[in-house]
């Protein structure tokens, strides 16, 4: 029997090593995947719309997703869950380092 790798990471410097709007997956799988991305500010991000759940959680500076019509801050330690479907897009409030997982819908 392999014995699976336990594996440490260090998200933010992880995510200040990145080019704006540029992701670092952790894990490879659709469903259960794991990526850190680094925002930045004063970038116009296109809408984008999924067939899984999107969680989202900014573990460096803020952002808000902007989703028919609304807008929704997250603030540092905070995250949101998008579902299936709901197009949607990125508004950086400053440069922001965000942990983003996808998986089935429930």
């Amino acid at each position: 029997m392999t014995q699976a790798m336990i594996e440490v990471f260090d998200l933010l410097e992880m995510g200040r090593e990145l080019a704006p709007d540029k992701d670092r997956p952790i894990t490879g799988k659709v469903d259960g995947s794991v990526a850190v991305i680094r925002l930045e500010s004063g970038i116009e991000y296109p809408a984008e719309e999924h067939n899984w759940v999107e969680t989202v959680t900014a573990i460096e500076g803020a952002f808000a997703i902007i989703a028919e019509e609304a807008n929704y801050a997250v603030k540092r330690g905070s995250c949101i869950r998008i579902p299936p479907g709901v197009k949607h897009r990125w508004d950086p409030q400053s440069d922001a380092i965000v942990l983003v997982t996808f998986s089935a819908p429930m």
